[in-house]
């Protein structure tokens, strides 16, 4: 398993104006194993100091390993930390859906404290769980 620069390929069924943004507006990368696409994570930079992290799996069924968990946990966590140093972040914002508890769990995994309920945030009306995670030394 190993990380790779992220190219719009790697997720042929995403929105093209969202993907348009996500990668215009800061580091993105691709964890892969083989020829398969584990996952694509990135930080969307917003404002001076602050992104919000989006990370896409496209096929859940690839990732439901142990070793394959912990490599994606391991890096995104891992590569997150780099870029809030490399980049001067103070936060980093991640948003989930409150009523999917598999999404929660991982998010919380990648080191990031729940602040609070956006009600009727995603796009279909649903709530969602506003995470960050802060850089104390920035």
């Amino acid at each position: 398993m190993r990380l790779v620069p992220f190219r719009k390929e790697h997720l042929p069924d995403a929105d093209p104006a969202w993907l348009d943004v996500a990668v215009s507006c800061g580091p993105s990368l691709t964890g892969v194993r083989g020829d398969e696409i584990l996952f694509c994570m990135g930080l969307t930079v917003v404002k001076q100091g602050v992104a919000e992290a989006w990370i896409v799996v496209p096929d859940r069924d690839k990732v439901k390993d142990l070793a394959s968990a912990r490599f994606i946990v391991k890096s995104a966590s891992y590569w997150i930390r780099f870029f809030m140093k490399d980049l001067g972040l103070r936060r980093v914002a991640a948003w989930v859906r409150c009523d999917i508890p598999s999404h929660v769990k991982w998010v919380e995994m990648l080191g990031f404290m729940r602040e609070g309920i956006m009600h009727r945030f995603d796009r279909d009306g649903g709530d969602c769980y506003l995470y960050a995670m802060i850089r104390e030394d920035a």
